[in-house]
């Protein structure tokens, strides 16, 4: 049961979507192909993900910064803010280049799938139980792994994010009756389908992460350097 959760349902919750999709390539997909795109990147559940995975990571790299903690005591609240500031960014940027990420995906599906097993899929992924198994991948992920393979190797593999997440707790969060109705899926022609494409779509994923986790990345820091100076500035007149 555990590896047809992890071929179904596996994603890259916290990963940094992809540019902002031009009009004209998103028009040559079908529509089975975008509302498959934006089932398995569902946007708001993804910025939400991305936005508590750095608030969660960014605490523990701000508390590993001795600079801070004399900071912090000159203007208490420091961290809190540069939180704030970062976590803003980091929104931001989701919302705005989410449906590249979404197209990216849609259009590797539209290669693999037809037009019939991208409405079974996405039917799948949006009923009661598809968006349970996805909440609970989601809501085990461990994002230290996912933060130290990023610091240590400098980019993302698929590996490293499908290791990042807790299948077992993933099952646990699930009901009996969910995780029966998960299998009845994947033992579809439609289901043995997608979990044979489950590895180009995460190819995918983990590609457009790596082109720009570097570029959400820098805006996060210059936008928290820019508030450290300015809490460190001498006053005027001082």
């Amino acid at each position: 049961m555990i590896a047809v959760l992890a071929l179904l349902l596996v994603q890259a919750p916290a990963a940094a979507p992809a540019p902002p999709a031009s009009p004209a390539a998103t028009a040559t997909l079908s529509a089975e192909a975008r509302a498959f795109g934006e089932a398995y990147v569902p946007a708001e559940a993804t910025t939400r993900a991305a936005v508590a995975s750095f608030r969660t990571e960014g605490a523990r790299a701000l508390a590993q910064q001795p600079m801070l903690v004399t900071i912090e005591q000159r203007n208490p609240g420091t961290r809190a803010k540069l939180l704030d500031i970062g976590a803003t960014v980091v929104e931001r940027n989701y919302r705005e280049r989410l449906p590249g990420m979404q197209q990216r995906i849609a259009a590797v599906a539209a290669a693999n799938l037809s037009a019939a097993d991208l409405r079974d899929v996405t039917r799948f992924l949006l009923s009661p139980t598809g968006q349970a198994a996805q909440n609970a991948v989601a809501a085990n992920v461990d994002t230290a792994k996912i933060a130290a393979a990023a610091k240590t190797n400098g980019a993302l593999t698929t590996n490293d994010l499908t290791g990042s997440m807790n299948l077992v707790g993933s099952l646990q969060a699930m009901t009996p009756a969910q995780i029966g109705e998960l299998a009845k899926f994947s033992a579809t022609p439609a289901g043995r389908r997608f979990q044979a494409v489950v590895p180009k779509l995460q190819a995918a994923v983990t590609d457009e992460t790596n082109k720009l986790a570097q570029a959400i990345t820098s805006a996060v820091g210059r936008s928290i350097m820019m508030t450290m100076r300015s809490l460190t500035a001498p006053a005027k007149g001082k």
